[in-house]
């Protein structure tokens, strides 16, 4: 939490963050405070809105320095007693035994995110690479509190991703959206839903291999080089997939295992510079044309790194490029034109009051409405 020192005393400061602390420490877990910095004056644009991303990097570079002034034994002393804690909130219990497994707390994958965050926010351990769900709680804490190394889940360094974009994978992005834009008749509304600057998370459903340019195809140039992704690992397996990776800020996610480390990489890129990500709320294409169930974890994510997550509408992508082709078509032969793609961004929807399950069913309400609306205009 931030608060403009306003010609404070040390003392009034002291007192005031003594207060917001001990309230903090009576609500949920989603909405407790790890710290209250006081700055000289909050960073603004030009119109007056705050901008997020600079205080974010101004309560790393604190975060960092009392980090640096704590010795180990200071950070490990509260870990047991605390990881304890941080279980039993997350799984609503009043007690665990140390033998038990992830996987008999019947803990579910948004539930590992979530436990991956906190520990990360409290003692500064990432072990997302390295969580399974036959790990037992005590070999869990044994990570956090030794700092020691477990067996990876994931055969590659996720801190490499997204590649680095080269200026020939700009090029050939702008050539692709380009000619997209003239294979294919775009109508695309709620461009104004989508923000100026700072950080957010697109949301839309999933008919295609091509969603996500066709998205990416709606937004203003300077926008592109902050845009990612996450992508099924399987892509890093073949030189053209693994360029669309480069192309579009991939991260590779394990979709039948172990996603925490894809999730806490975006988080960081969410946390340290202004990112553009896109998460398909369902997971994976639709394979008869119809809205698939929808997952917390976008919403889960927009929460932990404090930003908006915008619903995305698309229809026609399924008419173009069916789960049954191998490529999508490219004309109408049978009316004699394009093939339209209707694109529709909802409104921002913030995680203050809500949890990622609330912010997951609204996501969806938006994108059924925003569908019938599309139908009825048809």
């Amino acid at each position: 939490m931030f608060v403009e020192k306003n010609n404070r005393t040390d003392a009034e400061m002291s007192r005031l963050k003594e207060t917001v602390l001990a309230y903090s420490k009576n609500v949920p877990m989603n909405y407790r405070l790890d710290e209250v910095f006081f700055i000289d004056q909050f960073p603004l644009t030009s119109i007056g809105k705050v901008k997020r991303y600079e205080l974010r990097e101004i309560g790393a570079e604190l975060l960092s320095n009392r980090h640096r002034m704590a010795s180990a034994q200071e950070i490990k002393k509260p870990s047991m007693d605390l990881l304890d804690r941080i279980f039993c909130d997350i799984m609503q219990i009043q007690k665990l035994s140390h033998d038990d497994t992830l996987e008999q707390l019947g803990m579910d994958s948004l539930q590992l995110f979530e436990l991956s965050t906190e520990i990360y926010r409290l003692f500064n351990r990432d072990i997302g690479e390295y969580l399974n769900r036959s790990m037992k709680i005590s070999e869990l804490k044994n990570l956090v509190e030794k700092n020691a190394c477990g067996e990876r889940t994931i055969g590659y360094d996720i801190s490499q991703f997204p590649l680095k974009k080269t200026v020939m994978s700009q090029m050939i992005l702008q050539l692709l959206l380009r000619t997209f834009r003239v294979i294919w008749r775009f109508e695309v509304a709620g461009i104004e839903n989508i923000p100026s600057e700072g950080s957010y998370i697109l949301c839309p459903n999933h008919e295609t291999h091509l969603d996500g340019m066709w998205v990416f195809s709606c937004l203003e140039h300077k926008k592109l080089l902050k845009i990612k992704c996450l992508a099924k690992q399987e892509h890093l397996n073949r030189f053209v997939s693994r360029f669309g990776l480069r192309m579009l800020g991939g991260i590779p996610i394990d979709r039948s295992g172990n996603f925490v480390p894809a999730l806490n990489r975006c988080l960081r890129c969410l946390q340290s510079e202004e990112s553009i990500v896109l998460i398909h709320p369902e997971g994976t294409r639709t394979r008869n044309g119809q809205l698939g169930a929808f997952k917390a974890g976008a919403a889960q994510l927009a929460k932990d790194a404090a930003v908006p997550m915008i619903p995305v509408f698309m229809k026609g992508g399924y008419t173009i490029y069916p789960s049954t082709s191998k490529l999508p078509k490219l004309f109408d032969w049978k009316n004699k034109s394009r093939y339209r793609i209707h694109i529709v961004f909802g409104t921002a929807i913030n995680g203050e009051s809500l949890n990622a399950v609330q912010m997951t069913e609204l996501a969806r309400k938006q994108i059924v409405e925003m569908q019938a609306q599309i139908n009825c205009q048809e």
